[in-house]
């Protein structure tokens, strides 16, 4: 019994060398398209959520409720929400939700200078 055990051990060990050998001769082959595949997918990521922030910037422009507004009151928007023309670029949209902080920033501001209680300042801001 020993004997055959023994030789059940020198066969797996052979069948193990042998799998060991195939293994290495394939590895880099296997490897070389893992990376190529992970690199597709990470590409593809990439590009999708490329094409997604394009979209969103479309319908960004698309729904504005300052793209009705003409050009001169688009101006005066940024500027009452102290965004500068140079900083943002001339003719660009400023989110109305970035103008609605600005204006509750400023809103604040006005507020704190005035000596008013900051749980009524609280309350204005929404």
């Amino acid at each position: 019994a020993a004997s055959g055990r023994s030789r059940t051990a020198a066969l797996f060990a052979l069948e193990q060398r042998h799998e060991r050998s195939l293994c290495i001769r394939h590895f880099k082959q296997f490897r070389e398209q893992a990376l190529a595949q992970r690199l597709e997918v990470k590409r593809t990521e990439i590009a999708v959520r490329f094409q997604e922030r394009a979209r969103q910037r479309r319908l960004l422009r698309l729904w504005h409720p300052a793209a009705k507004l003409e050009r001169r009151d688009r101006e005066k928007l940024k500027r009452a929400a102290g965004h500068h023309d140079r900083a943002l670029g001339r003719g660009h949209l400023v989110h109305w939700r970035a103008l609605v902080v600005a204006n509750r920033r400023e809103r604040r501001q006005t507020h704190v200078a005035s000596g008013h209680r900051e749980r009524r300042l609280a309350r204005s801001s929404w």
